[in-house]
């Protein structure tokens, strides 16, 4: 069996003179939980649309469960791996149970809108999002919270082994930050491979088993979240003085020196 799910050899992805992402090379395991991190601008966003193929690489390939991105097929990859993209545009007039609909599009043929299990499919994706209860209501009327989780859900009934979600826990409160990281230990558990941006690092320490740190463009670290949140890769990579506590069962907990602490 492979023992990877992705494989970024020497990606390089540029923006007119902008280099994005500088020959970055990275694996993703199997059946992991990993976590992007890093400062905004960093090329975390860029990084994960390349592995979906959605902005492919000017250099470098990226290689999922064993085959060449670039080389697979539309369908194919849909099959294989899953994004929930960190902007979302809704089509005016979309109801809640027709956006995470869309998500089954993959399985469908050219002469069919359905396919055996759609339905089941369809359910088990808003119930496990918490979203059944928004059936029928219009996807654009809903709160910033509420759609991120419609769109979350449409990624689930994609039904794929490999999730890419781009600052997931944007728009939702607290407790629904927990619940949706908690959702994605769930998939882990039962095989899937989750590669999520995060922004909040101890969130990151506590559900991730895997951590790639970048700053601009490039791979500064990447490991367990012991080998890669440390004092001094994440002073270096967010220009903050921090301490870092390694007592914590859940994993490193950074704190930031306010302002009259700083040295």
């Amino acid at each position: 069996m492979i023992s990877s799910a992705i494989e970024m050899n020497e990606l390089t992805i540029r923006f007119g003179d902008l280099t994005a992402v500088d020959r970055l090379s990275a694996t993703v395991p199997r059946g992991s939980f990993s976590a992007i991190i890093g400062p905004n601008g960093c090329g975390k966003s860029t990084l994960l649309r390349a592995v979906a193929c959605v902005r492919p690489a000017d250099e470098g390939n990226v290689a999922m469960l064993g085959q060449d991105v670039a080389r697979m097929g539309r369908r194919q990859l849909a099959r294989t791996c899953s994004l929930l993209p960190q902007t979302t545009v809704t089509p005016r007039g979309l109801r809640v149970e027709e956006l995470v609909a869309r998500g089954r599009h993959p399985y469908h043929s050219f002469l069919s809108s359905s396919a055996p299990g759609d339905t089941e499919a369809i359910n088990r994706a808003m119930g496990r999002a918490g979203v059944t209860d928004l059936v029928g209501r219009q996807v654009a009327e809903l709160s910033g919270g509420q759609r991120q989780r419609v769109w979350l859900a449409m990624v689930l009934a994609q039904d794929t082994p490999v999730i890419l979600l781009d600052e997931p826990t944007t728009f939702l409160d607290l407790s629904a930050q927990y619940l949706l990281l908690d959702l994605c230990a769930d998939l882990v558990d039962e095989g899937r491979t989750v590669v999520a941006v995060l922004h909040d690092l101890p969130q990151a320490a506590a559900y991730a088993d895997h951590v790639l740190m970048l700053k601009q463009g490039r791979l500064v670290a990447a490991g367990s979240p012991t080998e890669v949140i440390t004092v001094e890769n994440v002073e270096d990579t967010y220009r903050i003085r921090c301490r870092v506590d390694l007592e914590d069962p859940r994993g490193p907990v950074v704190l930031p020196f306010a302002r009259k602490h700083r040295l």
